[in-house]
């Protein structure tokens, strides 16, 4: 379990922030959906100040354990070492969400406690319920990044601490995420045009924050101009319930279907909350994803027209970004 209260200060255990609610329906611009519903959900500037601070002093200590996003080859929760001994932890998108209620809640880390709490800051999107109170997802948000935490190199032994730090960066820093509703978020969160929009936010609204984010991240400004009075977002929520055929496991949660090849039916994963499961049981063994884990193992299959208007994607042969995740 995280160790909040190390994070909390003088803070008392309940969380004293309420998140407004993210709209499952909406039709309007980029500057109105942030105004009404993100810009009240926004850490103060001196939460994500402090934060930053003890990043800084983390990243530069004698021998921090990194919270890095899985590759190819590596287990979420295990610990492992580059080749120029940086230790580094696998993990999904958990730390994005403890890091958005530690910093939302006003939580500071005492330098000394840091090396404590980020080893105790989950790793797996099913440790979440167990270390926080609550969580952005249930307040219908979805955490997307302006920076991507991975970049296709998975040959982790020849990370050097440079490659680590700007990967811990872009996993932890509160810097390098925005919320962004549920509903529909997989068409607007990687969009050139949002994601341009909200870091130029953050290199208004933190300044020499974003400024070292940036060096250390290896993140450059997106070149893209926007208009968010002149964009328009439109969000509709779906009614319809999971299909018939969709059988729930007991005790696993998990939305489960059979396909004759691994095979990801969109009716199926999209009405799933980020954190929880689905399985496809396949002649080649069973696969169980969080709707979370899919979105960071296949962040490329999920932008193609057939899983977004056909409504179905599959391989013919088992690819390796689905391995870590065969359960059977």
């Amino acid at each position: 379990m995280s160790d909040l209260k190390s994070a909390r200060g003088a803070r008392d255990e309940a969380a004293t922030r309420i998140l407004v609610q993210g709209p499952s329906d909406f039709d309007g611009t980029l500057a109105r959906l942030f105004t009404d519903f993100i810009e009240p959900n926004l850490p103060t500037r001196e939460s994500v100040s402090r934060f930053h601070e003890t990043l800084m002093q983390y990243v530069a200590s004698a021998n921090p354990l990194f919270l890095l996003r899985m590759v190819t080859g590596t287990e979420r929760r295990k610990e492992y070492v580059t080749a120029d001994g940086t230790r580094f932890k696998p993990t999904d998108n958990a730390p994005a969400w403890w890091t958005q209620y530690a910093v939302f809640q006003g939580h500071t880390i005492a330098h000394a406690d840091a090396e404590r709490v980020v080893a105790t800051i989950p790793a797996h999107m099913f440790d979440v319920p167990k270390s926080l109170p609550t969580s952005a997802a249930k307040a219908g948000w979805h955490i997307a990044h302006i920076f991507p935490v991975k970049d296709g190199k998975t040959a982790y032994r020849e990370w050097t601490r440079k490659d680590v730090t700007a990967r811990f960066m872009r996993n932890v820093h509160p810097c390098n995420y925005f919320l962004f509703p549920k509903q529909d978020w997989m068409r607007w969160g990687g969009d050139p045009r949002v994601i341009a929009f909200f870091a130029e936010l953050h290199a208004q609204r933190y300044g020499d924050v974003w400024r070292e984010f940036l060096e250390l991240s290896g993140g450059t400004m997106p070149d893209v101009a926007v208009d968010a009075s002149e964009l328009r977002i439109t969000l509709a929520s779906d009614s319809s319930q999971r299909p018939d055929h969709v059988a729930m496991i007991e005790g696993a949660g998990a939305a489960t279907y059979s396909a004759t090849r691994l095979l990801f039916k969109a009716a199926v994963i999209e009405p799933l909350l980020d954190d929880e499961s689905f399985r496809v049981i396949t002649p080649d063994g069973t696969f169980q994803f969080t709707k979370a884990e899919f979105y960071a193992a296949f962040p490329k299959l999920v932008l193609t027209a057939s899983y977004r208007v056909n409504g179905i994607y599959h391989f013919p042969k088992i690819p390796s970004a689905a391995l870590p995740f065969r359960v059977s």
